[in-house]
């Protein structure tokens, strides 16, 4: 289903209302009773044109919309973060998918994900990796211990005794 255009009196006002007026996106759409992504949109190809502000006066409609719309949409090139090396990073202690994305926008953050997309885009990449992991060993020749991490100091309100774990009770610090 092809889109419907935005008109040509739309378009130019979109554009004398960011570059003259400098108004935001979406108060532009609402002005013009347009979407705020519409006006991106509009905005996109007007900066991937070869036209600059202000147009020039010999400019008409449809070669303003030739120039706009000769090419199908605008491809916005993103790109993603490396999710090997974030998943080898989420191990370390105190690391936090909020922290990496700061970091990954710290790179280049005209081609970054947003973080809600940054965290979709890594929640599908981990959806398929294996989930398991063999581990052959012999009986009695490994230990495998569960840690969860530090643990919380339990203070007991009573007496002031300090306790860092359930089965240290008996065992004073």
């Amino acid at each position: 289903m092809a889109r419907k255009r935005t008109d040509m009196r739309k378009i130019k006002d979109v554009l004398r209302l960011k570059f003259e007026v400098g108004l935001s996106h979406r108060d532009i759409g609402q002005c013009l009773s347009l979407g705020p992504s519409t006006v991106s949109e509009i905005l996109s190809r007007f900066k991937s044109s070869d036209l600059s502000w202000p147009l020039p006066e010999a400019l008409n409609d449809k070669t303003l919309e030739a120039q706009l719309y000769s090419t199908g949409p605008v491809q916005r090139q993103k790109r993603l973060p490396d999710f090997m090396l974030m998943q080898q990073e989420l191990k370390r202690k105190g690391m936090t998918k909020l922290l990496l994305w700061e970091e990954y926008c710290a790179e280049d953050s005209a081609s970054a994900y947003g973080y809600t997309q940054f965290c979709e885009h890594y929640q599908r990449w981990l959806k398929k990796q294996k989930r398991s992991m063999r581990q052959h060993h012999i009986a009695g020749d490994k230990l495998f211990i569960d840690y969860c991490g530090p643990t919380v100091p339990i203070i007991n309100p009573d007496t002031g005794e300090v306790r860092y774990h359930v089965s240290d009770q008996y065992r004073p610090l």
